[in-house]
């Protein structure tokens, strides 16, 4: 039975952390860690949209994530790439992103110099 609508949250909020610890523990390279945590991010999403969670932000990248190895922060920033809407895509217009089924309100914040 889906759970009542009043009890849920409108807005969920998840830290992204430990991907890469997860694939070293299991003998894989880190950047599988941050692929599989993008599986999990489109669950997320998924989910999210099938409860009707109007807002779900995602802390994906910290400042310290710049000291990171570049090939790691490359590939962290494609994940990012992937998972974003086109900018001049209407999220509530079919088709949507490759990186999803259906399309999604995405926002990024920040800046390169991690400050």
């Amino acid at each position: 039975m889906p759970p009542d609508s009043a009890n849920l949250p409108k807005h969920i909020a998840i830290i992204m952390d430990g991907n890469g610890r997860w694939a070293k523990k299991r003998g894989l390279p880190r950047i599988e860690g941050h692929r599989r945590g993008v599986e999990s991010v489109r669950t997320a999403i998924d989910s999210a949209r099938e409860l009707g969670i109007h807002y779900l932000t995602l802390y994906a990248f910290s400042a310290e994530n710049w000291q990171r190895p570049p090939d790691e922060v490359s590939a962290l920033m494609e994940f990012a790439r992937v998972l974003s809407p086109p900018r001049n895509q209407d999220p509530d217009q079919e088709p949507g992103p490759p990186a999803c089924d259906r399309p999604h309100r995405g926002t990024a914040a920040g800046t390169s110099e991690g400050s």
